[in-house]
């Protein structure tokens, strides 16, 4: 139980830090889709969190269809 706790007290500061951060911040499924974002990202859309979830990044980002940055996953 020790070793469980101490990692979900890590886990949820990590999260808090990454979810207050001054950046935004995002992740998105290999098609695209935004499968997370924090608060930053969220207010720079005027959206709430919820609604952006699932939806296509390109719906947010102009010309992201077009970009050219690609990166690799393993």
């Amino acid at each position: 139980f020790g070793s469980y706790q101490q990692l979900k007290v890590a886990y949820e500061r990590l999260e808090s830090f990454l979810n207050d951060a001054p950046f935004g911040l995002f992740y998105t499924n290999r098609n695209g889709h935004l499968v997370g974002a924090n608060d930053t990202f969220s207010k720079w859309l005027n959206l709430e969190r919820s609604a952006l979830l699932g939806n296509p990044l390109a719906d947010y980002i102009e010309d992201w269809k077009h970009s050219n940055i690609t990166l690799p996953l393993k």
